[in-house]
């Protein structure tokens, strides 16, 4: 009976060792936000989901805490609206939503998350830039040579710097919750899971850890099925 009972509590501590306390407190200063519902959300395979928590987002406040026993990449959502990720883990994270940018800060995986994001941003926003520049290119007539000079060309460069910085970071976090999460919310948006050039690439130098993480081996799988049948 006395060895029952130390194998009970040495199990409960074991768990609860390795169980840790999350608080995700957030502010947003975009005004239809408030009063709405933010989900923290779990990507799963075959583009399903699982609500972890939600609560209401009140006077551009809204706030997360519980305790998690791993560490995994999760993303906020309105509704069925992506508004950003972030990485699940025990400790203090603090989120900032606006027009212009989000920022997380707080804890190891979410700070190196937040700084890839912050630089992959800037490309999005040049990419913004060039589609507004290009249709006003239209409108005032320019020429098709114009147009490939001043946009396609430029176009062209920031595409290709944009899959390299998505690559080069799933390459360097392979080892943990940043590589398969990242891929996830990269390429999980796809409506039918396919390899792209980008794709393989991120493959070919994957270790055997990374593309047996659950998802992965079910996009993979999903993927050559898609091909097979085409």
């Amino acid at each position: 009976m006395r060895a029952i009972c130390l194998f009970l509590l040495s199990s409960f501590l074991l768990l609860v060792s390795c169980t840790q306390e999350y608080v995700i407190s957030g502010n947003s200063d975009i005004s239809m936000h408030d009063g709405k519902t933010i989900y923290l959300r779990e990507s799963q395979i075959r583009n399903q989901t699982h609500d972890i928590d939600s609560c209401t987002v009140q006077h551009g406040r809204f706030t997360f805490c519980g305790n998690t026993d791993t560490v995994m990449m999760v993303g906020l959502y309105m509704g069925a609206e992506r508004v950003m990720p972030m990485v699940l883990e025990g400790g203090d994270v603090t989120i900032e939503i606006s027009h212009l940018r989000t920022r997380l800060s707080g804890s190891r995986y979410n700070e190196k998350l937040n700084k890839f994001l912050a630089d992959r941003n800037k490309i999005l926003v040049k990419q913004d830039q060039l589609r507004r520049k290009c249709i006003e290119m239209l409108y005032r007539g320019s020429s098709e040579g114009e147009i490939d000079r001043e946009i396609t060309k430029p176009s062209v460069k920031l595409v290709k710097k944009l899959e390299k910085g998505e690559s080069d970071f799933i390459k360097e976090n392979f080892d943990n919750a940043l590589g398969p999460g990242c891929f996830m919310w990269f390429f999980g948006q796809y409506p039918v899971p396919v390899i792209t050039p980008q794709i393989q690439n991120i493959l070919d130098g994957a270790p055997d850890s990374f593309k047996s993480h659950p998802y992965i081996r079910e996009y993979i799988h999903r993927a050559k099925h898609t091909i097979n049948h085409q």
